[in-house]
């Protein structure tokens, strides 16, 4: 089809005439839709050696097939072709440029450009900022994508309904269904009507909240405005009620979708399967497999899935244990089921049982269930069979991801096992995975609290090697471990102890050149330090420079301060930071009522004594 329309517009030149722009341009883009883009360019190129002359249209076209393949660089050129040629873009042609880095998951960049032509004072519209939004939400960076809903604002740009449903679909990706719903509230507010994506996004979110009353609202609004139900919308209604604990309502749903001659599927059984396997009967729920089998629609392994965790999540779990044994036909995602169901209840030693069962036969369960499993363990302090966990999944050729591995190093960390916490991190970049920031920080401040700080510094270095950024967090822990490896010489008899690899202005420094600016936790950690080693000339630079900065110093921070000043008996100054934590309405904690009283009594003596 494309070939003879293609072959129509070169005849036409062949008898000295050429197609006007308009006809090009719907060539053009109905080639990129169709996914043509090396066709919808070369014939670009061929007319425009015949003496076609693109206008703005064309080149946000071209901008677009461009990035459609996955060339992010040849646009700027297009860019520099109009400049060139006195042709002005139009808002679609940075729109095109900016979706286009969107799609190829380069939101980041798109941010970047949209930034730039904003500043060269370029026609940027609504659709710019919703490729960014979306973006933005399809990478789970929600923040930023607030951002970018709050800066178009800002700008004047008034979002549509687009904007919104985008940002209001990331947000319920992400779980955040209140931000969500408050989104949808604020575009009600503003006379936007959804349309039906929008409808399902905002309706799911109500009843995973188990605001049902306000779902079955939405659903007669939806039904007066003529939007299509469908069977999701009644399986999702069903589920908000299950949810609740609500059985009568659930089945009350499920009978009036047949009422309505919607077929209930194995989706909506299971929905129903999984609430009664919560709050009913276990009896229950065997005679409603048997109405869903006799109807024609068979159970799967979501179906058996379910039954098991809801049962073990309803305290049933001599129940699900009857169910799993039962089933003749026993899939990896029922074993992981069995996983998931002692994980619910803390029946953590069951569980690795299972997970242990599996591993024998060669099989490996679900990721999900591993993780799970993996998280418990941790959490009970049963390391070492985290670590064999680790060792099963590698044994069945299953690569753990890095979530695992860094719940199991700060696992290690935090018991204090440095040596095999290192022998994991090591084999965690051997297997080819790259730490991230917090997996550094994590292994630099246990290296810290242990106060092996030529190792926590070394590691620091090899961050900054791989070109991985230290946030404020990684300089506080190393700020804090050498502020308390100064104290501790500053405490011996001698002046003997660790001397840190890394002094506290070179840490500063590199702060600085790094452009991380300290945030409230940081500049504690600095009073604090100073404080305790009786620099209190640069205890108060620093309280200084944090008012300047724009920072309010905290609980925490006055507790310093005040316990600072109390144990070495300036005890008008204390007060005075008292009285202005009360005005600022907040309440002095035990620690510093404790060092108040010590401060008191230091006082009294040394008064008594002259």
């Amino acid at each position: 089809m494309f070939d003879a329309a293609i072959d129509f517009l070169f005849h036409f030149r062949r008898r000295g005439l050429l197609p006007d722009v308009l006809t090009c341009n719907f060539l053009f883009n109905r080639l990129v839709e169709h996914g043509h883009f090396d066709k919808a360019l070369a014939t670009y190129e061929q007319l425009k050696r015949f003496g076609f002359t693109p206008n703005c249209y064309t080149y946000a076209i071209v901008i677009k097939a461009l990035c459609k393949k996955g060339d992010l660089k040849q646009p700027l050129c297009v860019f520099e072709e109009m400049e060139r040629l006195g042709v002005v873009p139009h808002s679609f042609c940075y729109a095109a440029y900016i979706e286009g880095l969107c799609n190829n998951h380069r939101s980041d960049l798109g941010y970047e450009v949209l930034q730039a032509f904003r500043k060269g004072n370029a026609p940027l519209e609504v659709y710019a900022y919703t490729a960014l939004v979306r973006g933005f939400c399809n990478e789970m960076k929600l923040d930023e994508a607030q951002g970018v809903f709050d800066e178009m604002q800002r700008q004047g740009v008034v979002p549509d309904l687009y904007v919104y449903s985008a940002l209001i679909h990331g947000y319920c990706k992400s779980r955040n269904l209140i931000k969500a719903l408050a989104l949808h509230d604020e575009m009600v507010s503003r006379g936007m009507f959804l349309d039906g994506v929008a409808y399902n996004i905002v309706f799911h979110a109500l009843c995973k909240l188990g605001k049902v009353e306000d779902a079955i609202e939405m659903l007669e609004d939806m039904k007066r405005k003529r939007v299509g139900l469908d069977i999701k919308h009644y399986t999702t209604l069903i589920n908000g009620y299950c949810l609740q604990g609500d059985l009568v309502n659930a089945f009350g749903v499920f009978g009036e979708m047949n009422e309505k001659g919607f077929k209930p599927d194995v989706v909506t059984y299971n929905v129903l399967v999984a609430g009664l396997a919560r709050n009913g009967p276990a009896h229950e729920v065997v005679k409603l497999l048997e109405y869903m089998e006799s109807h024609g629609v068979k159970p799967n392994s979501t179906t058996h899935k379910m039954v098991i965790e809801g049962l073990c999540s309803g305290g049933k779990v001599l129940e699900a244990e009857a169910y799993f044994k039962c089933l003749e036909d026993k899939s990896v995602e029922i074993y992981s089921a069995m996983v998931n169901g002692y994980c619910e209840v803390d029946l953590v030693e069951k569980s690795y049982e299972i997970f242990l069962k599996l591993s024998n036969q060669g099989d490996m369960a679900k990721e999900a269930s591993c993780f799970k499993l993996l998280t418990k363990l941790c959490t009970a302090g049963n390391i070492e069979k985290a670590v064999m966990m680790l060792e099963r999944m590698f044994l069945s050729n299953v690569e753990p991801s890095k979530i695992m591995y860094s719940k199991v190093l700060a696992a290690l960390c935090q018991t204090g096992d440095m040596k095999n916490a290192r022998s994991l991190f090591d084999f965690f970049i051997r297997r080819g995975l790259k730490p991230d920031v917090v997996t550094y920080t994590i292994m630099i401040n246990s290296y810290c609290r242990m106060n092996c700080l030529q190792d926590a510094h070394d590691l620091f270095l090899d961050m900054k090697r791989r070109g991985i950024k230290p946030d404020v967090i990684t300089y506080t822990v190393l700020l804090d471990g050498s502020l308390k490896a100064k104290l501790r010489r500053h405490l011996s008899p001698l002046g003997i102890g660790k001397t840190a690899p890394s002094n506290i202005s070179t840490i500063l420094r590199d702060m600085e050149q790094m452009e991380i600016n300290p945030d409230v936790v940081c500049y504690t950690v600095l009073i604090d330090g100073q404080m305790k080693t009786d620099n209190f000339q640069q205890v108060v630079s620093l309280f200084d420079k944090m008012i300047d900065s724009g920072l309010e110093p905290d609980t925490v921070t006055y507790t310093a301060l005040v316990s600072g000043l109390c144990n070495r008996g300036h005890m008008e100054k204390a007060v005075i930071l008292l009285n202005e934590m009360s005005l600022k309405g907040m309440t002095p904690d035990v620690h510093i009522i404790s060092a108040l009283k010590r401060g008191i009594i230091k006082a009294r003596k040394v008064k008594f004594r002259k």
